[in-house]
């Protein structure tokens, strides 16, 4: 209705889903506009992870979408399609076999048969023995690298309210979201800060079933580190040590 892109990070921590069953976690609605701005079309999509699409994902696909409302207009809806080719003549029926040549043409189809199958089957146990599965299983450790994920980028964008219900109950219980934004924007306030946290990346430190902790890196600079605990449904941020004071 209103012509905006709409991004879920998480929908069991947003309370505007509260008491909804939703089958998504995250998910990201973006407009089609024509030229003119009047929205001809939307490009949806969701997950059932959370934090599957970031603010920069959000771009990209606005740009797309500029782009695909303006080819949209270009096309000649009126353009009548081409006329159908006639299909072929009918062939003339074949004469049959003589019976000896259909039962020899038989038993050769038959062999024919058997040998692709064995040749298949064979390259199937070559590929099961000596190609290993080259994707990491889906665990609660990459799931915790995910909610980081969006931890940095809600950061980044100053979504402080949003980036707040990402923190343990613990930690959200030792300053109010007022106190807490204001506590991050006063540290943000240097420039210099805030070109670091760009270029701040992401990479696994220690991995567990409960409780996980990630490094945030960014070259010449001091590393931060998170510690995410698992309360079994979600990851959360229990403690950040270093860079913003996210937890104090």
């Amino acid at each position: 209705e209103e012509a905006q892109s709409v991004i879920v990070l998480d929908s069991g921590q947003d309370p505007i889903f509260s008491g909804c069953e939703c089958r998504f976690r995250s998910a990201l609605c973006v407009p089609v506009p024509d030229p003119e701005g009047n929205v001809v079309g939307l490009l949806y999509a969701d997950d059932a992870g959370a934090g599957r699409f970031s603010y920069q994902d959000r771009n990209n696909l606005e740009d797309y979408a500029a782009d695909l409302g303006q080819q949209l207009m270009e096309v000649d809806w009126d353009e009548k399609p081409p006329e159908p080719t006639p299909p072929p003549p009918p062939r003339p029926p074949r004469e049959p076999l003589p019976k000896p040549l259909r039962i020899a043409a038989w038993l050769f189809a038959v062999a024919c048969v058997w040998v692709v199958l064995g040749g298949a089957w064979i390259g199937l146990r070559s590929q099961q023995v000596e190609q290993p599965n080259g994707l990491p299983p889906v665990s609660a450790e990459t799931e915790a690298m995910t909610v980081a994920r969006s931890v940095l980028s809600m950061l980044q964008t100053d979504d402080f309210q949003l980036l707040r219900q990402r923190l343990t109950d613990s930690a959200r219980s030792r300053s109010s979201t007022s106190d807490f934004s204001a506590r991050l924007k006063k540290w943000l306030a240097k420039p210099e800060r805030r070109d670091d946290l760009q270029r701040r990346q992401l990479l696994p430190k220690e991995n567990g079933p409960t409780t996980s902790k990630v490094l945030v890196r960014s070259d010449g600079q001091e590393d931060w580190t998170w510690t995410f605990t698992y309360n079994g449904i979600v990851w959360q941020l229990e403690r950040a040590e270093g860079g913003p004071p996210l937890t104090n």
